[in-house]
Parts: C-alpha cells; sequence; structure tokens
C-alpha cells in the first residue's frame, strides 16, 4: 500500500495532506487552505440538529468532500474494506497531531487518506441520520400544530350536531307525530283533520325554518371539514 502510495500520489496531492497537519506561525493569518484542512477540526463531528451546527457539519463535509474527490483513484487503488479503512482513520483519531506528524512519509499519508475517506463516510451519515431527525421533528411539529384546531373543529361539529338534532327533533319529528295522530283518529271527521292539521303546521312553521336553516349551517361544517388539510398546510409551511 505504501508502495501504492509512493507512485500514484503526485506533490501536490501530497501538499493537500501536509495541510491537515500544518500549523501557523504564531502572529501569522494562515492561508485559506490551512485554515480549513485542519486535522483536529474534522476529527469532530457533530450529531446537533441546531442550524449553527448543521452548517458547520456542512462545511467540514465539503472540506472531506474535496479531500475524497482528490483521493478517490488512490482509495479505490488501496482496495481497503470498509474495516480497514476504519482501522487505519482509528489510528489517527486516537493520535495527536504530533505523532501521525512523525510517521514516515508513505506510512503518514496512508494513514491520512484512510482517514479521509473514513471521516466522508461517517459524515455523510451523520447528515442522513440529522436530515431525518429534522424531517421527523417537522411532522411532529405539524402534528401537534394541527391537532389543537382538529380537535376544536370535532367539537364545534359535535355540538353542532347535537342541536341539528334537536332542533329536527322539535319542528319536524314532533309535528309529524301530531299530524300522524290526527290523520288516523277515527273520532275526527276529515274536515276536523284538515283543520288540526293545518293548525300544527301554521304553530310549527317558525321551528321548520328553523331546522332548515340548522340543517344548511350542519350541511356547510361537514362539507367543508378537511381533517387533514391544516396538516398539509403546516407541512408545506
Amino acid at each position: 500500500m505504501t508502495e501504492a502510495i509512493d507512485a500514484q500520489v503526485p506533490a501536490e496531492s501530497r501538499a493537500l495532506l501536509e495541510a491537515l497537519l500544518a500549523k501557523p506561525a504564531e502572529g501569522t493569518e494562515p492561508p485559506l487552505h490551512v485554515q480549513c484542512f485542519t486535522l483536529t477540526l474534522l476529527k469532530t463531528i457533530s450529531p446537533s440538529t441546531k442550524p449553527a451546527k448543521i452548517a458547520a457539519t456542512l462545511d467540514d463535509w465539503h472540506i472531506l468532500q474535496l479531500l475524497h474527490t482528490a483521493f478517490s483513484p488512490i482509495i479505490a487503488a488501496l482496495d481497503l474494506t470498509p474495516d480497514g479503512l476504519r482501522y487505519y482513520a482509528n489510528a489517527v483519531l486516537k493520535s495527536q497531531v504530533f505523532q501521525v506528524a512523525r510517521r514516515v512519509d508513505e506510512d503518514r499519508h496512508l494513514h491520512l487518506i484512510c482517514f479521509i475517506a473514513h471521516q466522508f463516510y461517517r459524515l455523510q451519515d451523520t447528515l442522513v441520520d440529522i436530515l431525518l431527525t429534522g424531517v421527523q421533528t417537522a411532522l411532529n411539529a405539524c402534528k401537534r400544530q394541527h391537532k389543537e384546531p382538529y380537535y376544536a373543529t370535532r367539537k364545534g361539529q359535535r355540538q353542532a350536531a347535537r342541536a341539528c338534532v334537536e332542533c329536527v327533533d322539535q319542528g319536524a319529528v314532533s309535528p309529524l307525530q301530531a299530524i300522524e295522530a290526527i290523520a288516523f283518529s277515527p273520532a275526527l271527521s276529515d274536515p276536523d283533520k284538515v283543520q288540526r292539521i293545518q293548525d300544527v303546521l301554521t304553530a310549527g312553521s317558525s321551528q321548520r325554518g328553523a331546522v332548515q336553516a340548522q340543517l344548511l349551517s350542519f350541511k356547510a361544517q361537514v362539507l367543508g371539514a378537511d381533517d387533514d388539510g391544516g396538516y398539509y398546510e403546516g407541512l408545506a409551511a
């Protein structure tokens, strides 16, 4: 493997690896590539779902992506299993920077390349976990936001249904029962039946108007209710 690295890693790529171990001189502003490619910073992977932490994790991912792209041919040539990559990467993770730096060149570069690959894959897995957690958090928040108005609407519908039933009972069912009793009464003549039925209908005209209005209101509530509309609006927001 060290022979493969010696043969396939050009000088400019070796400079990227050495930049991971570089330390800026005191009192000087480090170059941009040294600021980015800091081994110590890349060792830490935060699973936090706070926006600022996610932004920092994505910054690390972009750095590792550039490095992984640069070294992907040699990573493929090494043909190490995930356990093999993990073995060399863990040696870097558990070591201080100076301990990594004092290895011989090819051995140091082998460990750093494996570290880059391993951390790149770990960081991708972490970002996927953060995404899944964020999605689940959003779903739970939408359910909570939807639950209160949903139950309030259902409570209003139950109250409207009870009012509608009482109104129909008083304004339609009871008069019909009275009319039925009058119509089938053998003690009344036909003119008396007609007169009494007319009296019942006249007395209940206002109640029938209330029944009709209540039915129209309840029908509008039932047809206008969208159980999932608020939930999907929350998801869209």
